[in-house]
């Protein structure tokens, strides 16, 4: 019980910094002043990590949470690229993730690929450094100022003996 009422209270906090992005933007939007790029083209994500192992849902939850902040860097025509660091697990078990992704745009389907860096808690209570591939499959529901989009990534993450690869379901939105 007390694992859920974590994982509840991470979904708050990450909730609660989302509404103070959008409130500091609310309040920009009322000055003149160029606030220059930082404070565009962020995108927020929640939903639910399931992990591949038995022996990972076994010692923590089935599901856990997965939480994204991302910022595109790069946009072309037909792909952006973003750089962010996430959230997947538990309380108790749990993955960091700092990545650069890929993201291709085919009409209002998204593919994409990523590499990075993870830190976090393995099964054990001990904690884990190595490197972390994502690939990402995803559906842009909306266009235009604030789009919505829900994402399917799978993440592969080294120095956890596989205890922290699974799957990433979440759905976002750009600021």
């Amino acid at each position: 019980m007390k694992r859920i009422g974590t994982v509840w209270s991470a979904a708050w906090l990450l909730t609660l910094g989302a509404c103070l992005l959008l409130l500091s933007g609310a309040v920009r939007a009322q000055t003149d002043q160029d606030q220059g790029d930082l404070t565009r083209d962020w995108n927020l994500r929640i939903g639910m990590f399931i992990p591949q192992m038995h022996a990972t849902r076994a010692a923590s939850s089935t599901v856990g949470l997965s939480a994204i902040a991302e910022r595109t860097v790069y946009r072309a025509p037909q792909w952006d690229l973003n750089i962010g660091i996430g959230y997947n697990g538990t309380t108790d078990i749990y993955a960091v993730p700092i990545t650069a992704t890929g993201i291709v745009h085919v009409n209002n389907l998204r593919y994409g690929f990523g590499a990075g860096y993870a830190f976090g808690r393995r099964i054990g209570g001990g904690g884990f450094t190595g490197a972390t591939i994502l690939l990402l499959v995803g559906y842009q529901f909306t266009h235009g100022r604030n789009p919505l989009s829900a994402d399917l990534r799978y993440y592969f993450v080294t120095g956890t003996d596989d205890e922290l690869d699974g799957y990433s379901l979440t759905i976002g939105m750009q600021f």
